[in-house]
């Protein structure tokens, strides 16, 4: 059974603080705290998005060159992208020369942790994502790398050409971000700070569910048992993740 994407995680030495500038930057989304001194941010109903931020209080580790995942957050018209590309300076992010140039259809820059995301110029493939675009994995291979997180997630490959890969959550509802996949030869060897959240659909299938993905490819890295109890895993490029333990009845979304 496929097991469900929930979140894209942040390791933060501040999880509140680095909470409150991607609140600020991705338009209606709002916080709340969880177990273990978590802190998520999460879309309002009508976003369409069933994936939210997650900020994990946890001693990062040291970032050595550009993540390879990051987000891309949408706008809706020119004026509202200039509004957001002079305003996200103001909460703390910062422009970033990755080697982009100048005629890209986005913006690229970093929050106060350092972590890279796009801002995107206003595109028909991106209209009914809502405020997260997409979630984008710098890889290898894009096409092998879509084939393990569709059977893990259970999300259709929407795409798939040489250079990119792209999969979406099935519908109804229809919406929420793309999971891209993009070949970038000089991507970072070291997993970075910023990693993909699942969590399991029933807390007794968890074990099951950690011996398919690692059939599927993955490999076991380890279990963290207390408040909020995950396993930790390595897709087959070496991204990590964790696949949490569902707790039953789940904690009220506030």
């Amino acid at each position: 059974m496929p097991v469900r994407l929930t979140s894209i995680v942040f390791e933060a030495a501040d999880p509140a603080a680095l909470a409150y500038f991607w609140t600020a930057n991705v338009e209606g989304w709002h916080t709340r705290a969880v177990a273990g001194g978590e802190v998520r941010v999460v879309p309002p109903e009508d976003d369409g998005s069933t994936v939210d931020l997650a900020f994990s209080p946890v001693s990062v580790r040291e970032k050595t060159g550009k993540n390879r995942i990051h987000l891309d957050l949408n706008t809706w018209g020119t004026h509202d992208y200039q509004s957001a590309r002079e305003a996200m300076p103001l909460t703390g992010a910062t422009p970033v020369d990755i080697g982009q140039g100048e005629l890209v259809p986005w913006t690229v820059l970093a929050d106060p942790a350092g972590n890279e995301f796009c801002l995107l110029k206003p595109r028909e493939r991106y209209a009914g994502a809502g405020a997260l675009a997409a979630v984008v994995v710098d890889c290898g291979d894009p096409a092998g790398l879509a084939e393990f997180w569709s059977a893990a997630t259970g999300w259709p490959i929407v795409e798939n050409e040489p250079e990119f890969a792209a999969l979406r959550a099935p519908g109804p509802p229809w919406g929420g971000p793309f999971l891209e996949f993009s070949r970038v030869p000089g991507r970072n060897p070291e997993p970075g700070p910023v990693s993909l959240g699942l969590e399991s659909f029933w807390a007794h299938q968890h074990d099951d569910d950690i011996a398919r993905l690692v059939e599927l490819g993955a490999r076991p890295i380890g279990r963290t048992d207390g408040a909020q109890a995950c396993s930790t895993l390595a897709d087959p490029e070496g991204n990590e993740f964790r696949v949490v333990i569902p707790v039953w009845p789940p904690p009220a979304r506030s």
